[in-house]
């Protein structure tokens, strides 16, 4: 898959069905990062693309995003007066 400005990469894990996930983000700017998610089928084929459109952490977490078996992605997104959860089915 040609992505340019990749910075990192992270296996999220598979859905009940066997689809793969993967988050990356990309660097658009000097200092702007763009979060995504690509969904491939077993066969390496890529089936959807999310953009995460919020990705401001206040704080840094252990893990930025979480894929449960049924293929909903999880975001906690720690802001500086609140948690906010954000979930993509």
């Amino acid at each position: 898959i040609p992505i340019d400005g990749v910075v990192s990469a992270e296996w999220l894990g598979n859905d009940k069905n066997g689809n793969i996930y993967v988050q990356i983000e990309r660097a658009t700017g000097e200092t702007s990062i763009e979060l995504k998610v690509l969904k491939f089928d077993k066969g390496g084929n890529l089936l959807e693309t999310l953009t995460i459109p919020e990705n401001n952490y206040h704080l840094w977490t252990s893990r930025l995003l979480y894929v449960d078996s049924d293929g909903r992605i999880y975001q906690m997104l720690p802001q500086k007066e609140m948690i906010k959860i954000n979930i993509w089915e």
